[in-house]
């Protein structure tokens, strides 16, 4: 992403489908800048002015991987319909409406005044510029526009025709009067969306497409590269630190936080508290070496990332027993479980989506309930590894009998890395060793750590700042769905896995999101080169590997591993078509 005077905007269009809106979008998108929606006044099932066919707006919306939000223009009261959409807008995380007027003050003053109602900024990149400047502008950007409606006083031979350097010659020679770029409303014209997509390609970052969301999100959600830049700026003091009022109101933000991140993951308050760490792999770190000692026994699953595995085999090497739950035609069974349990068996440790590719452990253990049922009699601790659960299934801690739960910001949530969730049982908590010992910015005068939680783990200066991004990566979460996220995300994935099934020389799996494309026994296709050539030739970003999980390779029988593709909400159908097409076309080069 571009930096542009310091700061990125996330931003808002109100999008006609004509050249002007066009080239404001894309002069912001230039410098950095990203389209979270459009705002689109329609009536019926068209456009309002221009009478353009929804479906055109929904490809628009795909090739800028932005949301639409329509305003009806039948309404009454005009004004308060467009706040509606523009307050819509922030919701989501945009910052300002950008408006393509160029010089028409009584627009600029009317696009303000509904801006200012709504508590976004409007702005006007292209206000004060001569008419002729922008035309020529779109056109030697290769924006091609055709006209598709003129003004009573305007020969309608005009209609059909391209906006170019012959009708700019033209037009101004037969009405030198009129505004050559139809600014009072001369012409109006639409867009072709091939040339648009095409320009964007060429925009750097415009033409990169991620498909690694399991390693982290990306883009992040609309919304966090501000609320960042403006905590930075802004209020960017220590909790527990500063006795004045900025901290204190800081401190209430981080405690509302904790309560919206339990209620995200159906975690009653309750029961459970909500600890920061600086990434999954200490939470596990924490849960793992803060509860077992030697003589403890813990049963896990065959799939563990190695955030789990090499903590594991370093617990083993100092005298904890260790246990491995495998998979048994296609099933982790309740009959095998049972013949791992010991008396000193002290945990339960699950990977409930796997690291390569996505499978839900729920899914797969024959019967979930019974073996919830079986941790409880025993009184073990159940712990849950859910960094690849967060946004891709609908779940509740509460609801999967979960005692410890860790998730982190930047996958699945969408904000920035730094920030991890480990939520648990108090009493479960306060039973597990603290990590790291130091300070806490609370009950200074004791020697040893504070009881108390969250206190007892979080020590030094916690990570303000990815604390705030997922604050507004959760506002966004809640205000898209998270059952509407998870569906495309798994859709986008599907059509993935179909489109590229059949092609000779690989073997492809994969669940929810996740996608592992592997080379088939008989192939001599090497991954690495193959992902090479995604890479270089067509800017596909993805990881090829075995993925930071031996164990679940051996599982899979995939090692030394594939290509890990892993949808993301901003991904799009035209993105994955994209993809399916390179592949092919990358394959028969291998």
């Amino acid at each position: 992403m571009i930096y542009y005077g310091g700061s990125i905007m996330d931003f808002v269009a109100s999008f006609s489908g004509g050249k002007d809106s066009t080239l404001s979008i894309i002069d912001m998108v230039k410098k950095g800048h990203r389209l979270v929606a459009i705002l689109v006044a329609i009536q019926g099932k068209s456009s309002w002015v221009h009478q353009i066919d929804k479906s055109y707006f929904d490809r628009f919306a795909d090739i800028f991987a932005c949301q639409i939000i329509y305003i009806d223009s039948s309404k009454d009261d005009y004004d308060s319909e467009f706040v509606r959409g523009l307050t819509e807008a922030k919701s989501i995380g945009a910052d300002v409406c950008i408006f393509g007027d160029i010089n028409i003050l009584d627009h600029v003053r009317w696009n303000e005044s509904v801006s200012n109602k709504a508590g976004i900024i409007a702005y006007h990149p292209l206000l004060n510029r001569t008419s002729r400047s922008v035309v020529s502008e779109i056109v030697e950007l290769g924006i091609k526009s055709s006209i598709i409606k003129v003004r009573k006083d305007i020969d309608k031979i005009y209609i059909g025709s391209n906006v170019d350097k012959d009708f700019i010659g033209e037009f101004s020679s037969r009405y030198p009067d009129f505004d050559i770029c139809g600014e009072k409303g001369e012409y109006h014209t639409r867009v072709d969306l091939d040339s648009l997509e095409d320009i964007i390609s060429k925009i750097p970052c415009g033409g990169d497409l991620y498909f690694d969301n399991a390693s982290t999100c990306f883009p992040k959600a609309p919304g966090v590269a501000g609320i960042c830049s403006r905590f930075i700026s802004d209020r960017s003091y220590s909790i527990n630190r500063g006795t004045f009022r900025g901290a204190y109101d800081l401190s209430s933000d981080i405690i509302d936080h904790r309560e919206d991140v339990l209620d995200l993951f159906g975690a009653d308050k309750k029961s459970y508290e909500c600890v920061f760490t600086n990434s999954a792999t200490i939470s596990i770190n924490t849960i793992l070496f803060g509860s077992l000692k030697r003589g403890d026994h813990i049963i896990l699953d065959d799939k563990l990332h190695n955030s789990t595995w090499r903590v594991v085999n370093k617990l083993r090497a100092d005298g904890v027993e260790v246990g491995y739950w495998k998979m048994k035609d296609n099933k982790y069974r309740i009959d095998d479980f049972r013949t791992l349990l010991r008396e000193n068996t002290r945990m339960v440790f699950l990977t409930m989506v796997d690291n390569i590719a996505g499978a839900y452990i729920v899914d797969d253990i024959d019967d979930y309930g019974a073996f919830v049922s079986l941790v409880r009699e025993n009184n073990i601790v159940y712990a849950g590894d859910g960094v690849q659960l967060a946004i891709e299934r609908e779940f509740s801690v509460d609801e999967l009998g979960l005692d410890i739960f860790v998730a982190t910001s930047h996958i699945g949530m969408m904000a920035t890395e730094g920030l991890s969730y480990l939520i648990g049982k108090k009493e479960v908590l306060e039973s597990i060793e603290p990590l790291v010992y130091g300070g806490t910015g609370s009950q200074s005068n004791l020697e040893t750590m504070p009881e108390t939680l969250p206190d007892k783990f979080e020590v030094g200066s916690i990570n303000t700042t990815a604390i705030f991004s997922a604050i507004r990566s959760i506002s966004y979460i809640r205000s898209r769905g998270v059952a509407s996220i998870i569906e495309k995300k798994h859709r986008l994935a599907e059509h993935l896995r179909q489109g590229i099934k059949n092609i000779y020389g690989v073997r492809v799996i994969g669940d929810g999101s996740f996608c592992l494309v592997l080379a088939d026994n008989d192939s001599n296709i090497d991954m690495s080169v193959l992902m090479f050539m995604l890479d270089y030739q067509y800017n596909i970003k993805a990881r090829v590997g075995v993925q930071c999980s031996k164990m679940a390779n051996d599982h899979y029988e995939s090692y030394p591993g594939g290509i890990r593709f892993s949808m993301g909400y901003f991904n799009t159908d035209r993105q994955v078509d994209y993809l399916i097409e390179s592949i092919k076309s990358a394959i028969k080069s291998c």
